[in-house]
């Protein structure tokens, strides 16, 4: 087996090859074949309506893990194809694609009404209520399990190991997100007025050290006024970047231009995006990050 094999067996599911007739090829358990099966109806009944799109089609298609780019492309495949009436003489006629990821998320947003929702991952195997910031996003849901009123900064991580791509890029991306934290802790020694308690003068503030040496925080009872929170996505449990306690919200997600737009537009507040600490994979969506209105930090 290679690593194209998974879409060799897309390829025999579109052909009309059963799962059992797989199995028996592959020894693969029909369980993930069946899912596999899923995805290839999906596909077939979106070419079949690829004239009149339906809004119910639309949000099964998200429900089933269907991507803007993946639904446009069955769409323009079907009209490249004539359609589902398989009109010959528009086979052989070569357009330009009618149907682009953009379009596809203009359609769904701006005309059907359907974003995804944030929920939070159980980390307490359902004998509490979870509370974490292990976040993710799905359309099988009805309502977000947060409310978005932080103004964060939300660092892209590196996605799963490679070539090119290694905890290098994971050691990166946490700085950034403690360099974040950092900046919250020096607000608040910058909001250190005389009237604040511990001062070895009236009339001089003290030193970080100091503040920190006597836990001011604590006896100040005063909650930790954050100037920026810290968003990270990431999908590799293996780095340091995917711990939701290095940060203030964690997206287990994976940093593509769709997801990382619909978490950029979630968090309605957020003051941009940095894309240069995760390696190539959030490098390369700098530009079209940055086309769709998303605000890039660290570059120039």
């Amino acid at each position: 087996p290679s690593d194209i094999r998974i879409f060799v067996i897309a390829e025999a599911l579109h052909r009309g090859f059963t799962v059992d007739r797989i199995n028996a090829l592959t020894q693969i358990d029909p369980w993930f074949l069946c899912k596999l099966r899923n995805i290839v109806v999906m596909e077939k009944r979106i070419a079949m309506e690829e004239a009149s799109l339906s809004r119910d089609l639309m949000l099964s298609a998200k429900q089933c893990g269907l991507s803007d780019a993946q639904i446009a492309r069955v769409l323009n495949g079907a009209a490249a194809d004539g359609g589902a009436n398989g009109d010959a003489e528009k086979a052989n006629v070569k357009t330009a694609p009618k149907w682009s990821e953009l379009a596809v998320r203009a359609l769904r947003i701006n005309q059907f009404k359907i974003t995804p929702f944030v929920k939070q991952i159980d980390t307490l195997a359902a004998e509490f209520p979870a509370c974490t910031n292990y976040l993710y996003v799905t359309y099988n849901a009805s309502e977000h399990d947060l409310v978005f009123d932080e103004h964060g900064i939300i660092v892209l991580g590196c996605g799963a190991y490679r070539i090119g791509s290694s905890c290098e890029f994971d050691w990166c991306a946490v700085s950034a997100v403690r360099t974040i934290r950092d900046m919250n802790e020096m607000d608040i020694f910058n909001k250190a007025t005389d009237d604040t308690p511990l001062f070895e003068s009236k009339h001089k503030k003290p030193s970080f050290d100091y503040l920190k040496r006597h836990k001011l925080y604590a006896k100040k009872k005063k909650p930790k006024q954050h100037r920026f929170a810290s968003i990270v996505i990431n999908y590799n449990p293996e780095t340091v970047s995917t711990d939701y306690d290095e940060c203030d919200r964690m997206y287990f997600e994976e940093i593509s231009f769709e997801r990382v737009l619909d978490i950029y537009e979630m968090e309605r507040h957020c003051h941009g995006i940095i894309v240069s600490v995760g390696g190539q994979i959030p490098n390369n969506l700098a530009i079209p990050l940055h086309d769709a209105g998303c605000k890039i930090l660290g570059t120039q």
